[in-house]
């Protein structure tokens, strides 16, 4: 039986970090810089757009198996850009296997360099090259026309192959000193990776009108910022004018970060003007309606937004949330009739919402579930 090692190395004009791994293989700015590769124990093989050390496409055609550090990145790069561009077929999802996931079901951590390091796995990469694989995945200049450069000097890209190769070779011997995930867990796997493929659908009216909704909040919030503070805070969210503004006031603080606001709020001696100024960057920094752009920027083409999900996140085996954090939705208020504020949500109009639900943003926070829909 064979089985393929991959990984891809790639370049994009889109943050992965902000819209993650599907929109991301989905755009046109994105390219493959090389993929590594190996047979079971075999040499380590370069695959770049120009040439191949030996046959990408006939070892993933003939594989049983093919395993990468967290593959739903391999899987989704394979299906967007190395399929379609160059005619190598993907794989079906049950012949892929992932490290990561065996890792995270053994409790390890979950990046490649760490879980290596703890099974006493010792390969010291190149920090230099790490660090360039990481400015070469990024466009060196945006021009005029909207079009790109790239760091692609003979010089960088040598580093970048090694870089990837050292990967393979790592993630090959991480998997030989972790457990194969069990039939029924695996099968579990491959029903995560389905799940994450077909996403949530998003309504994306109703998306809109709610920023249009908390975008006037906010500037009704920092203008009474503004006027509270006369004019030494300039915004709910200028938290460096904030932290001086307390300690200018007598409070001594070092910061003024939202998990820091309710244990300020909890002291008897604050004074009034730092208490109002604490209790409006408090309402203006509510991370349920940060949802609402994580679920714009994290949709795909199909109006879904995918990968949602993180296999075995908790030592328990329970799932994780990500970006959006479909887990993590706050609970709508009691006594709401849920779909008419939808539909006055969704008039964008924040005089209405005000008047109907007193607070904006709670009434935003509060439909967050119904952003997402059947479809």
């Amino acid at each position: 039986m064979t089985h393929a090692h991959i990984d891809f190395e790639t370049r994009s004009a889109v943050d992965l970090r902000k819209t993650g791994v599907y929109p991301y293989s989905e755009d046109p700015s994105t390219s493959i810089w090389c993929a590594a590769y190996a047979a079971d124990d075999g040499p380590v093989l370069l695959w770049t757009p120009d040439s191949d050390e030996g046959d990408l496409k006939y070892l993933l055609k003939h594989c049983e198996t093919a395993t990468g550090h967290n593959s739903n990145f391999e899987r989704a790069i394979h299906r967007g850009v190395l399929a379609p561009r160059f005619g190598i077929p993907e794989l079906p999802i049950e012949k892929w296997r992932c490290t990561m996931a065996q890792a995270l079901a053994m409790s390890l951590p979950g990046s490649l360099d760490n879980a290596a390091a703890a099974l006493g796995i010792d390969m010291q990469k190149d920090p230099k090259a790490y660090a360039s694989m990481i400015r070469m995945s990024k466009p060196r200049k945006t021009l005029p026309d909207g079009s790109h450069t790239w760091w692609d000097e003979p010089e960088r890209l040598d580093q970048l192959y090694a870089y990837c190769k050292a990967d393979v070779v790592q993630e090959r011997e991480l998997g030989k000193r972790l457990l194969p995930l069990r039939p029924a867990e695996l099968k579990l796997w491959h029903l995560d990776q389905a799940i994450n493929d077909r996403g949530v659908h998003v309504d994306t009216k109703l998306c809109h009108a709610a920023k249009k909704i908390v975008k006037a909040t906010q500037e009704k919030l920092d203008k009474k910022m503004c006027e509270m503070t006369d004019w030494e805070v300039r915004s709910c969210s200028a938290v460096g004018q904030l932290t001086a503004f307390c300690r200018a006031h007598g409070v001594d603080t070092d910061s003024v970060a939202k998990d820091q606001i309710d244990i300020l709020l909890a002291r008897d001696d604050l004074p009034d003007e730092v208490r109002a100024a604490l209790e409006l960057r408090k309402l203006g920094s509510r991370a349920s309606v940060a949802k609402i752009d994580a679920l714009l920027i994290g949709m795909s083409n199909d109006g879904r937004a995918k990968g949602l999900l993180q296999f075995h996140a908790a030592s328990t085996g329970r799932w994780g949330g990500r970006r959006y954090q479909p887990q993590n939705l706050i609970r709508p208020q009691e006594g709401v009739d849920i779909d008419e504020m939808i539909d006055d949500v969704m008039t964008g109009d924040v005089d209405l919402i005000e008047m109907l639900y007193g607070d904006p943003l709670t009434a935003v926070a509060n439909c967050l579930r119904g952003m997402v829909c059947a479809g």
